[in-house]
């Protein structure tokens, strides 16, 4: 009879809730893969993660190892070269006056200088989720590679300066999971909490001026801070 999975494979691993041998710097990269960001990739593993001349093949090895026990997925990304993303573009309390939307499109999409090049990336698998009880397995369409590449890039400027305050950090698709009465809503990015209130974490690609105009109404109305890195 089929359908039955190894004794040991992850899927049995993760049905039965048993960790593989995983050391404290490979959980929290799963802990980030399968609940802030969708995919993470190599360079910006090793950096984060790693330290030194060899901190790039040290972290190629350990994405293998974490492969081969079914906890990641590696693929390759096309995007354009990371931006240096040290702080938001612009931010909005409410209260404020609205921003120039025109201008500000300017600055957003003036920063798209380069062709799109392939960079290594991972996503987590389905069994990763499991353990984490986020999500995972699900590969970004072409047209979204570039946008997830620089969301991430977004988290890990955070995780750097507020290490406690991205604990907070929701990404998309938990939210979309905690408004299932809610269909074809608009989601951001990701919403953390800062002294008790929600603020939205958005990443901004070339985006245009109605664009910018129909998500900061959007915010307006939900009386709810945004940044838009």
């Amino acid at each position: 009879m089929g359908g039955n999975a190894p004794r040991n494979s992850p899927t049995t691993r993760a049905r039965n809730n048993i960790l593989p041998p995983l050391t404290t710097r490979d959980r929290e990269i799963l802990e980030v893969l399968t609940l802030r960001v969708r995919l993470l990739t190599a360079p910006q593993i090793a950096r984060t993660w790693w330290s030194g001349e060899n901190a790039g093949k040290g972290a190629a090895r350990r994405l293998r190892d974490l492969e081969t026990l079914g906890m990641l997925e590696r693929f390759t990304v096309y995007a354009h070269p990371e931006l240096p993303l040290s702080g938001p573009v612009y931010c909005w309390t409410p209260g404020d006056l609205a921003p120039n939307f025109g201008a500000l499109s300017y600055r957003l999409t003036s920063r798209w200088k380069e062709a799109h090049r392939p960079a290594p990336a991972v996503i987590a698998t389905k069994a990763a989720a499991n353990y984490f009880g986020g999500h995972g397995a699900k590969r970004p369409k072409r047209v979204e590679e570039n946008h997830d590449v620089h969301q991430a890039a977004v988290f890990l400027a955070l995780r750097a300066q507020s290490p406690d305050l991205v604990r907070t950090w929701r990404a998309e698709a938990a939210i979309r999971r905690s408004r299932p009465d809610a269909p074809g809503e608009k989601l951001p990015d990701a919403i953390i909490t800062v002294n008790g209130s929600e603020k939205i974490i958005d990443f901004g690609g070339s985006y245009s001026a109605a664009k910018l105009e129909g998500f900061h109404e959007w915010a307006e109305q939900r009386g709810t801070a945004y940044e838009l890195w």
